[in-house]
């Protein structure tokens, strides 16, 4: 196997078709088999005796961005002083809170096993573009008082 081989295998799984291939639903559904995948989790849970998150309390995920909201402009507030108004600092302080809320939740949390490795990895990417974007709209919002 060389280089190129190896490379060709690597394909991301989300990945686009090219100009000449299109996809029918029917296709998606089996290449990303989202049902199997989502039994699979079921019977994980059953397997820990937890039962699914019922979606009666989506309003607690609402309320955890809420809060993590204010206290992402809290802390651009907070490091304004030393570094100034604006863009950059509205990132320093969303990957702050990145770091501190979504990696190293992933880190601590991953290695129990209860989600696949995948699932952490694809959280902390999705935060770290999330949290930062949301800093920057906040600082936006934000005035002194």
């Amino acid at each position: 196997m060389d280089a190129h081989d190896t490379l060709t295998d690597l394909r991301l799984p989300m990945g686009r078709p090219s100009r000449t291939e299109t996809r029918t639903p029917q296709q998606l559904r089996e290449h990303y088999d989202v049902e199997r995948r989502l039994a699979d989790r079921l019977r994980r849970y059953q397997a820990l005796g937890k039962q699914p998150i019922p979606d009666s309390v989506i309003w607690v995920f609402v309320v955890w961005d809420f809060v993590m909201g204010i206290g992402l402009v809290w802390l651009y507030a907070a490091i304004r002083p030393r570094f100034g108004a604006g863009v950059k600092t509205a990132v320093i302080a969303g990957l702050a809170l990145w770091f501190f809320i979504g990696l190293m939740s992933a880190i601590g949390e991953a290695p129990m096993g209860l989600f696949p490795q995948r699932l952490y990895t694809m959280g902390a990417v999705v935060a770290l573009i999330k949290i930062p974007l949301a800093s920057v709209v906040g600082a936006y919002v934000y005035t002194e008082a």
